[in-house]
C-alpha cells in the first residue's frame, strides 16, 4: 500500500457575470518582459448555500483565449479545475478557482448552481475563528515533473464535527462555497464548508493527480 495521492478538484456550476482578458508574467521564459493571456472570471452561483459570487481565472494561454473568443459572458456553464486559497490584504482567507475545462450547464443542473471542492490533503491544524466556529486547516501536495505543488486551506465544518479530525492523518474532504447573509440578505461573506469527509484509503501507485501549470494561491486584487 502506498500513501495516499494528495488531491485538489474545484467544480462550479454558474452563471458567468464577467470574463476579461488579463496578462501575466511566463514563467518559463527568462525575458521578464514577456507576458501570457489569461483570463479573469466572476460566475454567480445563487442556491441553497446563499448568494456566492465565485472568482476563477484560466491561467493556461490557449484556453484562456479560446474561452474569451466563444464569448461567454451571460451563459450558464460546467467549469472543472482546481481550488485555492489565498491570504488577502486585509488578512481574511479568499477561495477562487483555475479553470482548465468547461460546457454549457447540463439542464438538470441549472436549478442547482454550486462551486464545490474535492481535496485530499494533511490535517495541520484545527482552530476557531473569531466567531468560534471551527476551522480545519489542511494541507494538499502533489507533484507534476520536477515541480512540486503544496496548497494550504481553512475550511469551516458544522460545530462539533471538528472532534472527527485528527493532526497529521490524510483526509479526503467534499465541500462547497456558502454565503452568510445579513438581516438584509445582502452577502457579507463567503466559507467554504466541509459537507463530507472521511479519512483517506491508499491508492496504488502512478494515479494520476491533477495539477495545472501555475497551480496555486492565484490573487486578483
Amino acid at each position: 500500500m502506498s500513501t495516499p495521492a494528495h488531491f485538489n478538484k474545484g467544480i462550479v456550476w454558474g452563471k458567468v457575470v464577467s470574463a476579461t482578458e488579463d496578462k501575466m508574467k511566463d514563467s518559463r521564459s527568462e525575458d521578464p518582459e514577456k507576458k501570457l493571456v489569461c483570463c479573469n472570471l466572476q460566475l454567480s452561483c445563487i442556491n441553497d448555500f446563499g448568494k456566492v459570487q465565485v472568482f476563477g481565472k484560466i491561467m493556461q494561454e490557449e484556453p484562456a483565449k479560446r474561452f474569451l473568443a466563444e464569448k461567454n459572458t451571460g451563459k450558464t456553464l460546467r467549469l472543472e479545475g482546481v481550488f485555492s486559497q489565498y491570504k488577502h490584504r486585509d488578512g481574511a482567507m479568499k477561495s477562487n478557482y483555475n479553470f482548465f475545462e468547461w460546457n454549457l450547464c447540463p439542464s438538470k443542473d441549472l436549478t442547482d448552481l454550486r462551486a464545490v471542492f474535492i481535496l485530499v490533503g494533511r490535517v495541520d491544524d484545527i482552530r476557531y475563528s473569531p466567531e468560534g466556529e471551527p476551522v480545519i486547516v489542511l494541507t494538499t501536495e502533489t507533484t507534476k515533473g520536477s515541480r512540486s505543488y503544496k496548497n494550504t486551506f481553512n475550511l469551516a465544518i458544522d460545530d462539533g464535527q471538528e472532534k472527527y479530525f485528527r493532526g497529521g492523518e490524510v483526509y479526503r474532504v467534499k465541500g462547497a462555497l456558502r454565503g452568510i447573509e445579513d438581516q438584509f440578505g445582502d452577502t457579507t461573506s463567503i466559507r467554504p464548508l466541509i459537507l463530507e469527509f472521511g479519512l483517506a484509503q491508499a491508492v496504488p501507485q502512478g494515479v494520476p493527480v491533477p495539477a495545472g501549470d501555475g497551480e496555486g494561491p492565484i490573487p486578483f486584487d
